[in-house]
Order: C-alpha cells, then sequence, then structure tokens
C-alpha cells in the first residue's frame, strides 16, 4: 500500500514539472496577418561545453530545467568552443496550414541543426545546414533558411543546435509570401552594391592602363579584396562560388588577407609611406608579411586560437591606417587629408554597426549591416575621388617642375648655346681625324696591295711562261707547285689585307659550280712536298656520295681547306694528316650537308684553349721562330665558315693531336651536269697567232714589263716598253700601235692621265686600251671601269691566257691548226615546250630592249640585274640553257671579267634564234 502511494506522487511531481517550464516559457503565435518574427526573445539554450549531447538528451525530463531564456532579440554567445541548444514554442493560430521558414542571418555558423517534432510519434525530422556542412541547403540562400509546416491550432516545440567558434546570429520566422518578397528586396539591395563595386573597379582599370601610376593597380588591388570579403561576410560567396571547396575554412582568412594586404599597399603607395615616414613604412610591410602567413597558420592551429588572433590583429590594422594617416597629414601632404576623411567615415559608421549590434544604439541588425555596405561604398567612391585629386597635385608638380626647369633653360641658354658650339667643334674635329685616319688605312691597304701583288705577279707569271718551256716531267711538277703555291699565297694576301672586312661581315660570297674532287687534288699536290719532307702521310678520302659539282664559293672554300689542311701539315712532326669529307642531306631539298674533318698526329691543343685558337694573331703553345706564321688562319677560317652557313668544332683525340670538323649546311647542287675545264681554257688559245700586231706597254717595274713580253713569245705581236704615261704617249705619237696597255699607278703620269691625253687626240683616240692594276680591292676596279677611259680591266698578277683572251677581242688573230674560234656550246633544251612561243616572245618585246641599253651603257651593276633577270626567267620556264647564261653573265660581272662579259653580251641575240630553232 506504501509502495503504492509513492508511485503516484512521483508520477504526479513529474507531472506538475513537466508543466511548470512549459508554462513558464512564452510561445510565439503565428497569424496570417503577420509575416515576420524576430524570434529572439523567445528560445531557451543550453550551453554544451563537452559537444556530446544528442536530441534525445536535450529533449529528455533531466534535461528540461537546464535550459535558459534567451532573453534577447538576436543570439549572441560571443567566441566560444561550445555547442548551443535552442529551444522554443510556437503555435499556428490561423484557420490554414501555413508554411513557415526559419532563417539565420549569420552566415558564416560553421554547423545549424533544426528538430522537428513527428506528428504521432516521439521521433524528430532533422534538417541540417551550416559553412562547413556537406549537406545541400533545403532551400538556396545566402543565409540557413529551414521550412517547416504547422497546422491549424497545432503546438510544437523546435529544438536548434548550432556549433560554431563565433556564435552571433538573428533568428527570424517567416512567412513564405513575407521570406520571397525580403528575398527579392535584398537581392536588389545586393545587386545594386556590387554593380556599383563592379563598375568602379572596371573604370579605374581603364584608367590604369592610360595612367600606370602604381596607386591605381593598388586601389584596383584594394576594390577586388573589398568585394571578395563582402561576398564572404554576406555569404553570396558560399552559395555561388566556393560552396564546393574542399579547404572551405580557409576562406574566411584569405578574404581578410587579400583585403588587409591589399589596403596596406594602396595605403603605402597613396600616402608614400616610404618617402615620408620610413619607419611606418616598415612596419606597413611587416604587417603584410603577417598577413600572408595567416591562411597557413588555419591549417597547423585550431580556429578557435586563430580568430580572436586575427580579430585583434584586424583592429590593430584600423590603429595603423589612422596612425599613418596623421603622421604623413602633419607633413602637409594633401592626400594625407582625404585619407584621413574616408578612413575616419568608414570608422564611424563601423562604430555604428558594433554600437547597434550590441544593442546600445536602437539601430536593427539589418539596418546596421545596410550601413556598413553604404560605408563601404562611399569609401570606395571617396578613394576614388582621392586619387583623382592625387593625380592633379602630380600634374601640378609636373607643371612646376617644368617650369623651374624651363626657367633654368632660359637662365643658362647662352651657356647651352656656347657648350653647343664647342661640342660641335669638338665632333668636327673628331669626324675630321677619324676621316682622315680611315683614309690613312685605305691608303695604306691600297699600297700594301700594290706593293705586295706586284711582286707577286712576276713569281706567277713567269712560272706561267716556265712552265710551257720546261719538258722535264719533275722540274715541271716542282713548277706546278710553286705555281700552286703562288696562288694560294695570293690568296691568303688578299684575305689578309682584308680581314677588317671579314670580320665586319662585309665580305660576300660569289657562289659558282665548283669540283670537289679538283680541289682536294690540288691541296694533295700543294702540301706532297712538305709532307714528303717531314716523312708524315697526307691521307684524304672523299666519300663517293659527294656530288661531283657543288654550288659555293671556290675561293673562299679552297682557303678554309689549305689553312686546317696547313695547320694540321705545320704542327705534326710524325704520324699523318687525314682529311676524309663525307655529306648528309641538307634541311632544303637538292642540297647536302658537307662535313669534313682534318684529323692529324700532333700535339694536339689543351681543351682550355679551345675557343681562344681561333682569335686573330693566337699561336698556342708555339714557338713563332720554329713554326712562323701569324696566328691569322684559324681566325679567318672560323669568319669564312660562319660566313657559308657553317660551324666549325675542335675535339682532342683520346690519344694525342686534334681534329677540326666543318659542316657546311644546305650547300645546292648545281643542275648543269658539268663545267668547263680550266686545261681546256687554256687549250684555247695555246694555237693563237697574230700578225703583225704591235702593243704599246706602259709599266714602272721592269719585271712585269718583261713578263708581259715573254707571254708574246712566239705570238708574232712586237712590244714597244714605256716607263710611265708620259713616255707612252709621246712613243704613241712617233710609233703606230695596234693597243695600248697601260698599269694604272705610275711615276710622272698615271694610267689615267695617260688614257686621257689618247682619248683627247683626234689621231690616238681609237687605240684600244686595256688597264692592269695590282689594286685588290673591288671599289678601285668598279672606279677603272667606270671611268669610261678603258676597254678592259686585267689584275695583277696577269695570267697569259686572260691576256691574249682579251687581245684577242681587239686585234685580228689566226690559229695554227686553222681550226676555227670556239665558242661556247649550248646545247640545252626547256624542260616544258608548250611554253616556248610565250618566252620567246617575252625575250624578244621585254628583254632585247634591256640588252641593248645595258650593252650600250656597260655599267656593271646593270649587267647584274640583267643577269639575274635572265636567270629568274630560265628557273621560271624551266630553261636550263637561260638559267646558265644568267648565271654566268652575273660571275663574270662580278669578277669585272670584260672579255666574257663582251662575249655573252654578244650570243643573247643567238639564245633567241636558238630557242626559235627548238620549236620548230
Amino acid at each position: 500500500m506504501k509502495k503504492s502511494i509513492r508511485t503516484a506522487v512521483c508520477i504526479l511531481l513529474q507531472i506538475i514539472l513537466s508543466v511548470l517550464p512549459a508554462d513558464a516559457q512564452e510561445i510565439l503565435l503565428l497569424t496570417d496577418q503577420q509575416g515576420q518574427y524576430h524570434a529572439g526573445t523567445y528560445p531557451e539554450y543550453l550551453e554544451d561545453t563537452d559537444r556530446n549531447f544528442g536530441i534525445e538528451d536535450v529533449s529528455s525530463f533531466a534535461y528540461d530545467r537546464r535550459f535558459v531564456p534567451l532573453l534577447a532579440e538576436n543570439i549572441h554567445f560571443g567566441l566560444s568552443q561550445s555547442a548551443y541548444w535552442l529551444r522554443f514554442r510556437i503555435r499556428n493560430t490561423s484557420d490554414s496550414e501555413n508554411t513557415w521558414l526559419l532563417e539565420f542571418g549569420n552566415s558564416r555558423l560553421h554547423f545549424v541543426e533544426l528538430y522537428i517534432p513527428r506528428k504521432g510519434s516521439r521521433g524528430f525530422t532533422v534538417k541540417k545546414g551550416g559553412y562547413y556542412s556537406p549537406v545541400r541547403r533545403e532551400i538556396q540562400h545566402r543565409n540557413f533558411v529551414f521550412s517547416f509546416e504547422l497546422l491549424p491550432g497545432q503546438e510544437q516545440t523546435l529544438y536548434l543546435h548550432i556549433r560554431s567558434i563565433a556564435v552571433q546570429t538573428p533568428l527570424t520566422l517567416w512567412s513564405s509570401a513575407a521570406f520571397t518578397r525580403k528575398a527579392l528586396t535584398e537581392n536588389l539591395l545586393f545587386g545594386l552594391f556590387y554593380g556599383a563595386m563592379l563598375m568602379i573597379w572596371a573604370y579605374h582599370i581603364f584608367l590604369w592602363l592610360i595612367i600606370r601610376e602604381q596607386s591605381y593597380f593598388y586601389y584596383l588591388f584594394f576594390v577586388f579584396g573589398l568585394i571578395v570579403i563582402n561576398l564572404a561576410e554576406d555569404g553570396l560567396g558560399h552559395l555561388y562560388f566556393w560552396g564546393d571547396f574542399r579547404f572551405r575554412f580557409l576562406i574566411v582568412p584569405v578574404t581578410f588577407t587579400l583585403y588587409h594586404t591589399a589596403f596596406l599597399l594602396f595605403t603605402a603607395a597613396f600616402l608614400q609611406t616610404a618617402l615620408h615616414t620610413p619607419r611606418l613604412h616598415s612596419i606597413i610591410n611587416g604587417f603584410i608579411v603577417i598577413w600572408l602567413l595567416l591562411p597557413p597558420l588555419y591549417l597547423i592551429f585550431p580556429r578557435a586560437v586563430l580568430i580572436p588572433m586575427t580579430y585583434g590583429f584586424f583592429l590593430f590594422n584600423y590603429v595603423l591606417f589612422t596612425l599613418t594617416g596623421f603622421r604623413i597629414w602633419r607633413d602637409r601632404f594633401r592626400p594625407a587629408r582625404y585619407y584621413l576623411l574616408n578612413w575616419s567615415i568608414f570608422i564611424v559608421i563601423g562604430i555604428i554597426w558594433v554600437l547597434g549590434t550590441v544593442k546600445i544604439l536602437p539601430v536593427g541588425y539589418g539596418f546596421s549591416g545596410l550601413l556598413l555596405k553604404c560605408g563601404t561604398l562611399i569609401q570606395t567612391l571617396l578613394f576614388s575621388l582621392s586619387l583623382a585629386d592625387r593625380i592633379s597635385i602630380f600634374r601640378e608638380e609636373k607643371e612646376k617642375a617644368q617650369a623651374e626647369v624651363l626657367e633654368a633653360m632660359r637662365r643658362n641658354e647662352h651657356l647651352i648655346r656656347e657648350q653647343n658650339i664647342l661640342l660641335e667643334q669638338q665632333v668636327a674635329e673628331r669626324t675630321r681625324e677619324l676621316a682622315a685616319a680611315n683614309r690613312a688605312k685605305s691608303v695604306f691597304l691600297a699600297n700594301m696591295s700594290h706593293e705586295i701583288r706586284t711582286p707577286m705577279n712576276a713569281v706567277i707569271g713567269f712560272s706561267d711562261l716556265l712552265s710551257s718551256m720546261l719538258t722535264d716531267e719533275k722540274q715541271k711538277h716542282y713548277l706546278d707547285i710553286i705555281r700552286i703555291g703562288g696562288n694560294n699565297l695570293l690568296m691568303l694576301i688578299n684575305d689578309i689585307l682584308d680581314l677588317s672586312k671579314i670580320e665586319s661581315g662585309k665580305t660576300e660570297l660569289r657562289c659558282s659550280p665548283m669540283r670537289i674532287r679538283s680541289v682536294f687534288k690540288e691541296m694533295h699536290r700543294i702540301f706532297s712536298l712538305k709532307t714528303s719532307e717531314k716523312n708524315i702521310e697526307l691521307i684524304i678520302e672523299i666519300s663517293d656520295e659527294i656530288p661531283e659539282l657543288l654550288l659555293t664559293d671556290e675561293t673562299r672554300f679552297r682557303q678554309i681547306i689549305f689553312n686546317l689542311i696547313g695547320n694540321g701539315v705545320k704542327f705534326t712532326e710524325k704520324g699523318y694528316v687525314k682529311v676524309t669529307a663525307v655529306c648528309e642531306n641538307g634541311e632544303i631539298t637538292g642540297s647536302r650537308d658537307l662535313i669534313i674533318r682534318v684529323e692529324d698526329s700532333g700535339k694536339g691543343i689543351s681543351s682550355d684553349l679551345h675557343e681562344k685558337i681561333f682569335e686573330p694573331f693566337v699561336q698556342e703553345g708555339q714557338s713563332a721562330e720554329k713554326y712562323g706564321g701569324t696566328g691569322l688562319g684559324l681566325s679567318i677560317t672560323r669568319h669564312l665558315v660562319l660566313l657559308m652557313n657553317g660551324n666549325i668544332d675542335l675535339k682532342n683525340k683520346s690519344g694525342e693531336g686534334s681534329i677540326f670538323q666543318i659542316r657546311l649546311r644546305n650547300v645546292r647542287i648545281p643542275e648543269i651536269s658539268s663545267i668547263p675545264d680550266e686545261n681546256a681554257q687554256e687549250d684555247d688559245i695555246a694555237d693563237i697567232v697574230f700578225e703583225n700586231v704591235t702593243v704599246l706597254l706602259a709599266d714602272d717595274t721592269a719585271s712585269n714589263r718583261e713578263l708581259l713580253k715573254g707571254y708574246f713569245d712566239n705570238t708574232g705581236i712586237r712590244c714597244i716598253e714605256a716607263e710611265n704615261g708620259a713616255e707612252a704617249v709621246k712613243l704613241a705619237e712617233h710609233c703606230k700601235a695596234d693597243i695600248f696597255i697601260t698599269d694604272i699607278r705610275m711615276p710622272v703620269a698615271d694610267g689615267y692621265a695617260a688614257a686621257r691625253q689618247l682619248r683627247s687626240s683626234e689621231k690616238l683616240k681609237g687605240i684600244p686600251i686595256i688597264a692592269v692594276s695590282a689594286s685588290a680591292f673591288t671599289e678601285d676596279r668598279e672606279q677603272i671601269m667606270q671611268s669610261g677611259l678603258f676597254d678592259a680591266f686585267l689584275p695583277k698578277p696577269v695570267r697569259k691566257e686572260e691576256l691574249l683572251r682579251e687581245l684577242c677581242r681587239f686585234v685580228p688573230f689566226t690559229r695554227k691548226s686553222g681550226a676555227p674560234e670556239s665558242a661556247e656550246s649550248e646545247i640545252l633544251l626547256p624542260d616544258i615546250p608548250e611554253k616556248l612561243p610565250e618566252l620567246i616572245g617575252i625575250l624578244e618585246k621585254e628583254y632585247m630592249p634591256l640588252w641593248e641599253e645595258v650593252g650600250e651603257n656597260r655599267i656593271f651593276s646593270q649587267m647584274e640585274d640583267f643577269a639575274d633577270t635572265i636567270r629568274e626567267t630560265g628557273e621560271e620556264y624551266c630553261c636550263q640553257m637561260l638559267t646558265d647564261y644568267g648565271e654566268r653573265l652575273k660571275k663574270h660581272s662580278r669578277n669585272f671579267d670584260i672579255g666574257k662579259i663582251n662575249s655573252l653580251l654578244y650570243k643573247f641575240p643567238q639564245q633567241i634564234e636558238d630557242l626559235k630553232k627548238m620549236k620548230g
């Protein structure tokens, strides 16, 4: 009996206790007339310090009395690591079933959960959300919004579970219609705000692209930071941009870092802190470093520790901004006034927002947020106006500085004028000195050319004469070596005198078909005597894959090979010098890469001197007394190889000796199958005989006259000698000379003076005049022929066959064999016969007038242009005959070979006739 009474009392007490709290808690009554309810004063809350309570716990009788009334308009628990449970009772007093929306006004709550009791059971329907929650939002809105339904007269107790480091949020209950209207208004306001910010940002991008001033760039950075941090604060960024980002917990510190770093940089540039306050500038740089280090710290330390530190450092930044503005304002720097004004407005609005949040000022949460947006927009606009004023300040300072400079220039105008006059005098004097130095250099090179080539004329010329007199094969072999060596020595002398032109890149290549095997055969003959004296072997191996003819500058190619072989022979005491030539397909169709290796068994060259050895006048480890030489060979060789589109490498062998390898890229293969043989050309004049021809010869060097007289032996030519131009003119007046051959540089009267007197004489002006000169420069040769005084030109050393071939142009001759005069054969057919009528028409109508003009003017540049035109036409119409004709004419024009030029020009009409015959 006692036990039953005790049980009944306990049940009664539980009923009473369960009823009392419910009666004590205020109920939120929902009606149809009101669509918005601020639920902040209705909830009761329970702090879960260990974060281990569940809904079963907090909804049980045991936890009922632990709930405490909130009694505040907004939920505000500050910074805490605890979780919070809230409950509040609501009742639908309307006559219809309605859908209601519960909104958390803080978009950055970490985790929120709404527990709605299920009808007819003790369970709950759970709806989740939050900044770090992976669950998709029930309603797509910048804040966390949950929906639930209430029947007419129904009453429910809703439970809220909040976990966040900073727990501060309004809690609002909305009807569906009211929430829709509120969302539309809110979106409109946000659209206006962000639209204005983006327009300001885009406008200042345009200004920065025009002005390129550093402050504008940092202002763009600052406005971008403002936009990003507002997107984070409003929840729009999480909703539209980075909601699925894996490291969402870094968004807030990154946006804070972006904004404050941008504003620090803008402050330093706008106020010129580096100039006005170096110490504060250093502090600003330190703050920038701290902000940049902040986001990585969130990967290491708990957010509960870092968030208070971030907000504290945030306040320190505001203090720094204010101090910086005041400090520079004291220096009367006008932009500092605008900076303080802008910053003060923002601080006042921020204070109003804070005071409204803590209810010291009677402003709502929404109003204070709107006020903060307005402050942000005002601050952005004011800074924009401040930048414009700062640019005006710069413009004023620039104009002031320009005025000062102009004033200074006016004050010093007389001095500047005097300095300019003095400078012009110095420049003129220096220019005269340089011109004199250049003239002296040119005179020196010209004299050296003349003085060296004059004796070489005798060496080579008399070698040619002896060659035709000797019958002993051994003697002829030695003489051939002298001739070849003299020719190569002459070539080296030309390049040494012209080294400055080579190094300045003014040397031109003159490409023509070359028999490469003949070149190497000649090299073997040149060095055979030296190699036999030193008892070393000269090995030359030419690959069968190398074409018979290659299109290149034969003179430059000979010099390269001569230098490399000569270098190897000179420094090899025993063993061998081996030359290997192979080829590979070039990058261009119809070309080859020519690879030549010169290997010796000499002492080799140390690897650290492989580059230096190619410098002029360098003879690495050599004894000048023992080996001789000037050290120019390898330098000239490298320049020539590079000029011929190649490269040269030097390698040491594993034992001893060295290997020089050159690669000439894309060496073209000529389309013609053969070229005239030099020996055949010599045979053309071997049987020529002149009848009663008198030659007047003027040269101040007896050996030169003796050489030319030797060339005239057995030719039927009588020679009259003169030592200068004046003597030659006197002799010409008394003797009947058929042709006049004169040197250019002579005492008393030179070749020009003698030629002028002859041309001015009615009796003697018809005598053909051939100029002979030892000048090595192309400019001298052009000057000689373009003077209009001479009919032909022969360079020294004068060759017998060239001399006789020139004489054949001006005086009658016969052949001992009675054979007719040889002519160059032109048996070439065009590849496309159907184009022959069109080609013949072009040649007759367009090119014949050009041919007549070139033949009348005799200007070498016009001859080369005419040759290029003929060659290009031959290539266009696939007519090899015209292509070869143009190439030969251009080659002879460059070499100033008057005889061959005249011969080819004379044959041009015959080319057209031959094409007509082919047409049939």
